[in-house]
Parts: C-alpha cells; structure tokens; sequence
C-alpha cells in the first residue's frame, strides 16, 4: 500500500488488483500492483528495490 500511496502522490499511473474471493484468499485480498507507463526514473524511486518482472 504504501507504494501504491507513493505511486499516486507523484501521478505514476497505478492499479492495485484484488482477488473476488472464488479461490483460497478473501474477498478484496490485494494481490499485486501495476505502475506505469511513465519515465524510467519516476518508477525508480517508487519501486527501485523491488524486482520489475
């Protein structure tokens, strides 16, 4: 959440996907989190220590 927050307050476009509760996980279990597009630099400071796939 906290890079979702990050993500937003510097106008990277963000989506935070949460699960619809038909497997394993709760309903509204947040399970991943899409930034971009935007410059490379941008998503460096709000993701930089996480691994990009």
């Amino acid at each position: 959440m906290e890079i979702f927050k990050k993500a937003r307050e510097m106008k990277i476009p963000a989506f935070l996907v949460e699960d619809a509760g038909y497997t394993q996980l709760p309903p509204s279990t947040k399970t991943s989190l899409g930034l971009g597009p935007d410059e490379e630099d941008k998503l460096e400071k709000v993701a930089g220590n996480l691994k990009l796939l």
